[in-house]
Formats: structure tokens, sequence, C-alpha cells
């Protein structure tokens, strides 16, 4: 074979090999499948599985999952599951190279379950077996036991002093104790934390003739806790008046039921005292309970919000001025007689128990009602500038005097209030007013309402008169102080020259005034202006 020969030949093998060598085919990428097979187990390092006596604060820690085929094929994250049943479920995800996690806050002695969940793009790839451990049983402070007062004490301070014996922690660590007292057989109501001393006076004072419930829990630096038992004791009839000025007024008072600052509220010269109790400027009415026989009490420019008067049950007569009170009881105040609230924020008035309430003066309040229905008895009524949008009198048969000013009435029927001499109803929204069972008015006042006509005939006696007739409003106020625009005007010989009358005619040129004797019309238009002032009937 020659030369040239021999090199045609081998050029196409060169191609031959140069062909078979471009058509070669790419690797294709594992399918998800295909890579969780390659992916290693995350194996626990810590807690190992099965482990004790692991601190209630700990770090898991873990190997990472890996490629057994040894090429990358994408990061891991993971998740975390742990908890005290099998299969865990409380889940916490880790991000993306991280290989620990980190848990406080254990309970002691309790066998917890965990596992590691290694994730690829949010798919899990493989997840380990699952481990147990069990937690720490703890070294415990030793129990204190209660040594001050006895069990079942009576006759202790209102501010008692409680001591109780040293805890010893086994790891020598520093102990606190933490101190529980209410009325409850189990006290669960923490009244100090974390002492250090084995013995104190509480903070606050207590009720007199009480059982109160106590123990002590001693803790060390880990959180373990040991209780002592319980124990009770009971207050004598002692009482602390929170109130300085008020407890130096009972003091100045009755000096000799008081055993320091505290009140010896059995004292005689306290549970019988019956006469009257004036107080001002109080902060905290605390202590009034205690004088069962006051017939009379006086609160003024207080700053206290309620004032519970249950236990005051021989009360008279209440008088509050000038108050923030939100909360009013006197439901147990069955002998109330007059009652008096000028200036609270009280929103409503329960006066449902005092059926012999004869006097009520409630000014400047919050209520929108006010019922007194149960007040058969009530002779006065005072209740002006209280936002008052109803009013019902029906059952007050006796009722003599009554002041609903300045309220938000739209109505007012007084058909059953025959003894009422003394009406004042003005600064409302009243568009009628029947006054002919009302014979016995001597003072009458309906000025600024939206009467257009107004009947007063057949008040013989009436000696008083306001009425405010016209157009417009009361010193320029807007709504709520509307003069009366009445039309006509009903009157009787003893009031038709009446200054009131005289002024609301020269108001209201137009308005038509009729009089009538012994319930006859004797002149129907009538004019007080006419005749120099002496008045003329135009129209008999």
């Amino acid at each position: 074979m020659n030369k040239r020969v021999l090199n045609i030949m081998l050029s196409g093998v060169a191609i031959i090999v140069l062909a078979f060598s471009g058509c070669k085919k790419d690797t294709p990428e594992p399918t998800i499948e295909e890579l969780k097979n390659l992916t290693t187990l995350p194996e626990l390092t810590y807690p190992t599985n099965n482990a004790v006596e692991i601190p209630t604060s700990f770090t898991f820690t873990w190997n990472a999952s890996t490629w057994s085929d040894g090429k990358n094929h994408g990061d891991f994250s993971y998740e975390i599951q742990y908890g005290k049943i099998n299969p865990p479920e409380t889940t916490f995800s880790i991000p993306t190279g991280i290989t620990e996690y980190s848990v406080n806050g254990l309970e002691l002695n309790k066998k917890y379950y965990c596992r590691i969940i290694a994730l690829r793009n949010g798919i899990v790839f493989k997840e380990s077996e699952v481990y147990s451990f069990t937690t720490e049983t703890g070294l415990f402070p030793t129990a204190p036991t209660l040594t001050f007062p006895a069990n079942s004490a009576i006759e202790c301070s209102i501010k008692p002093r409680l001591a109780w014996s040293t805890s010893t922690d086994p790891e020598g660590k520093t102990v606190t104790y933490d101190i529980y007292l209410d009325n409850s057989s189990n006290p669960t109501t923490k009244i100090l934390e974390n002492q250090s001393i084995t013995s104190i006076v509480i903070p606050t004072f207590l009720e007199g003739e009480t059982q109160y419930f106590w123990k002590v829990v001693a803790k060390d630096a880990d959180g373990n806790e040991t209780s002592s038992g319980i124990r009770s004791f009971t207050t004598k009839a002692n009482a602390w008046i929170p109130d300085n000025i008020f407890r130096v007024y009972i003091k100045a008072k009755f000096a000799n039921a008081f055993n320091g600052d505290t009140l010896l509220y059995k004292h005689n010269d306290i549970s019988n005292y019956s006469d009257r109790f004036e107080v001002f400027n109080v902060n905290n009415a605390k202590g009034i309970e205690y004088f069962s026989s006051l017939t009379s009490l006086l609160f003024s420019d207080c700053h206290f919000s309620k004032l519970d008067l249950s236990k005051n049950i021989a009360l008279v007569s209440l008088y509050c001025y000038s108050n923030e009170l939100t909360e009013l009881n006197i439901s147990k105040n069955l002998k109330l007689k007059y009652l008096t609230l000028l200036q609270s924020k009280l929103t409503s008035l329960n006066l449902e128990n005092n059926g012999l309430l004869e006097t009520i003066w409630v000014q400047l309040n919050m209520f929108t009602v006010l019922d007194l229905s149960n007040n058969p008895l009530l002779v006065r009524l005072t209740c002006y500038n209280s936002k008052l949008t109803s009013l019902n009198v029906s059952k007050n048969a006796n009722l003599r005097f009554l002041d609903c000013s300045i309220n938000n009435l739209i109505s007012l029927d007084l058909s059953n209030n025959h003894q009422l001499d003394n009406l004042i109803c003005s600064f409302n929204k009243l568009t009628s007013l029947d006054l002919s069972k009302n014979t016995k008015l001597v003072y009458f006042n309906c000025s600024y309402n939206l009467l257009s006509n107004i009947d007063i005939s057949s008040q013989i006696n009436l000696g008083s008169l306001s009425i405010d007739a016209g157009v417009g409003y009361h010193n320029g106020h807007s709504e709520g102080s509307a003069k009366n625009p009445l039309t006509i005007i009903k009157v009787n010989d003893a009031v038709k020259n009446h200054q009131q009358i005289k002024d609301a005619k020269v108001k209201l040129p137009n308005m038509t005034i009729e009089v009538y004797s012994g319930g006859v019309k004797t002149c129907s238009n009538y004019d007080p202006n006419a005749n120099g002032g002496v008045g003329s009937c135009i129209t008999p």
C-alpha cells in the first residue's frame, strides 16, 4: 500500500470518529425522586436518642444532609419538630445552611419527641427518625414551713406579719420566696415575690373579721419551685380608713374607737352613732360602711367614683355635692327620705327600693331617664340640667314642687299631680302642656319651650308667672332655648294683666288672649296693654 492510499484511509477514520463524537447526547438532570434517593438523612447529634437529664433550655444540633453522588444539586433548609406527643407536631423552620435550633422553657421531668426534616426549594426530601429525650428532674429547694401566725389563728392584725422557715437548695443556689394570700382555700393571689427574707409584713391592710389563706413558694435560680403547706388566719374587728382626710375626721369624733390609726369598728361609739357626717374633699369613702346607725350623710367636693351605702341602713338623708360619682348603691337604704345629688357623672339612678323618699334634688347629672314609679310619697322633685329626655311622675300623686328645667323633655304628663303648686319646666322642648288638673299652682315657669298655646285659666291662685313668649332664642342661643311661639293663651282675672302677659302681647301682637272666670269665657280677645295699660276686652 502506497503512502497516498494510507493517508486517505486515515483521514476517513478521523472523519468517522469526529462524526460519532459530534452525535454524543447531554446527560439529563435527575428527577425529584432521584434526588430524594441521593439525599442522606439529617441526623440529630444533640440530644441523642433516649437521652435523659436534658436541660429545660438547650440547643438542638444535627448533621446536615448531603448528596450521595458527591455532586452539588443544591442546598438544604430544615424544619425541626418537637413536642410531648409522638410523632411531634410543632414545627419550626430553620434557614438554609443552619443546623442548630435553641429552645427554652421546657417542662421538668417530661419526655419529648423530635425529628429533623431536610427540604430543597420547600419540598421535603428526607425526614430523620423520631428521637426521644427526657428533661432533667431538677433539684428542688426544700419546702418552707409556715411558722407565724399559727394555723387557724384568730384576732390577727389587719396588717399581719407572716413568717416561715428557710429553704435550702441541694445545689447551693440562691433561694427566693413568693407569698400568696387571699380568701380561697388554695390561694392564688401573689402579694409579694422574689423575697430573700423569711418574715414580712404584708403591704396592704386586710379586711376585718375575715378569714385568709396563705402559702409560700420557694424557688431557685433555675425556676425549680417547692410550695409550703397552706395555713389560715382570721383578722380582728379592726379597719383601715385609707383616705387620710376621712380618717382624721373620724378619729377626731371617735378617738376612743381607734387602736393607733386603725378603727375598732365594733366599738359602741361607732355602731351606735346616729347623728350626721359632713365630709369634704376626700378621695375614698371606705370606712363609711361601719356606721350602720348613721342617719344623715353629706359628701362634698369628693373625688371617688363609687359609693356603696348598703350597710348604712338607718340613713334618712343623703347629700352629695360636686363629686365624680359614676356608681351609687342606695338599694338597702329603705328609710331614705331626702336625696340630693348635685353635679355627678351618674348615667343612671336606681330608686326602686327607696319608697319613703319625699325630696329628690338631682342637678347637673348625666342620666336621661328618671324612674319614680316606686316613690309614691314624693313631695318635692328638682331634676334640672340633667339631660332628661323623659320624666314620668304619674305615680307621684303627692308631688307639690317640680323643677325639671334645662332638660330635653318633649312631653310632660301632670294629669295625676293634683297637689302641684310649683312648676318650673323652662328650657325644654315642650310643644304642649295640659295644666287642667293642676289648679293649685301658685308658681309657673314654662319659659323657652315650643308652646303655641297655654291654658292657665283655672289657676286662680297663680301669683308668679314666667312664659317668655316671642320670636327667636334666649340671649342669642340656638336650639333648646327658643321663646314660646304663642298664638293663644287662656288666663283668668287674677293674671290677665300680669307683666308677662303684657310683654307677650307686645312681642306677639297677633296672639289671642282669652279670659275666663269660674270656668266661663268672659272675653274672647283681651289686650292687657289697652286703655293706658289698664287692659280692655276687645272682643267679648
